[in-house]
């Protein structure tokens, strides 16, 4: 999918904490097909593996990265750039208004679930004897 998704122009956020969290074969998809990384402080077997596609930084630069510093190699224009170093910025507080956010949320965008199961029954319902889903029956 990561290979396609770059030639179709598709961006895709992924994040996760260290390598391991992946299944092998995704990690590999993952190494060889993401062209643009944001890397924080990483554990020392992550640190090598990652090091490898960072020269001239090496593990020990990724390993030793403080609070909110951060190594960027960045892909623009079908050529990607050597690893930078760079500083975000920490969160903002909090707000105090995540539960009147949800709430607006869920009455902006959010579908009662009672409808949400009358259309699933009605969809299957409907599929009874229809044939492959997705597919219509010529005339």
């Amino acid at each position: 999918m990561l290979a396609q998704a770059r030639g179709l122009g598709l961006g895709l956020t992924l994040a996760h904490q260290h390598l391991g969290q992946l299944p092998a074969g995704i990690r590999e998809a993952v190494l060889a097909n993401t062209r643009s990384r944001v890397i924080f402080q990483v554990a020392a077997s992550d640190a090598s593996t990652l090091a490898r596609e960072l020269a001239p930084l090496g593990a020990s630069d990724l390993q030793s990265l403080g609070r909110y510093e951060v190594v960027a190699r960045l892909s623009a224009g079908g050529q990607t750039a050597r690893p930078v170093t760079g500083s975000t910025l920490p969160a903002p507080a909090a707000t105090g208004q995540a539960a009147t956010a949800r709430l607006r949320s869920r009455a902006h965008y959010g579908t009662d679930r009672a409808e949400v199961e009358a259309a699933i029954q009605a969809r299957h319902t409907r599929r009874v004897g229809g044939g492959p889903v997705g597919r219509r029956r010529s005339s």
